[in-house]
């Protein structure tokens, strides 16, 4: 998958918002900057996981560098039996984005 290259760094207030959202105390890093997460992708806004929540539950806190900030569920698209690759493998980007599946 070829990845979007825009970058952004989110400020203190974001990231004290995402660590809220997620329910997690984290400290702000005023050095922080994320990597657009999704392939190529045709819409204006760009996204990134930002921190994990904290419970079974598999969701993220992702930071959108013009939208903001939100918890997603996880993208549950599968990659299965490939050659020289883990099968069973879950996307690892939320559900209902645009753009191709990111396999870790």
């Amino acid at each position: 998958m070829k990845h979007c290259e825009d970058q952004f760094a989110p400020p203190p207030e974001m990231q004290t918002e995402a660590c809220r959202v997620a329910g997690v105390q984290l400290d702000v890093d005023p050095a922080l900057v994320l990597r657009c997460e999704l392939g190529a992708h045709e819409g204006q806004d760009h996204a990134a996981g930002i921190v994990e929540a904290q419970d079974p539950s598999g969701r993220m806190t992702w930071v959108w560098w013009r939208s903001g900030v939100d918890v997603r569920d996880p993208c549950m698209a599968r990659r299965f039996g490939e050659a020289e690759r883990l099968d069973n493998v879950v996307c690892g980007l939320f559900a209902g984005h645009e753009g191709e599946h990111a396999w870790p």
